[in-house]
């Protein structure tokens, strides 16, 4: 293959993780969205355990966190994911600390 379709290869498959990390973002988004909606507005609360009873506003506080953290942190996690670098150790830069 020429440089041409390597790089054409490597960008397709990077495209297409990004892609599988976007819905999975997604997923985890709309679950925690459900969470929240059933949470916040006190859906079936009559079917709830009584311990989801109890602990009410702490669910709903960790599930607002999550989302904040999952929103906010998805642009890093799909960039992370596409472009992975190397990590450099002590071990890398062991002849400049002598």
């Amino acid at each position: 293959m020429t440089n041409k379709q390597l790089r054409l290869a490597g960008f397709k498959r990077r495209l297409h993780i990004a892609q599988e990390i976007r819905g999975g973002l997604a997923l985890a988004l709309a679950f925690l969205g459900a969470a929240l909606l059933v949470l916040g507005f006190g859906i079936g609360r009559s079917f709830w355990p009584a311990w989801m009873v109890e602990y009410h506003t702490a669910l709903t506080g960790m599930a607002v966190g999550a989302f904040a953290f999952l929103t906010l942190m998805s642009p890093l996690v799909v960039e992370a994911s596409v472009n992975p670098r190397t990590l450099h150790t002590l071990a890398h830069y062991r002849y400049h600390y002598r």
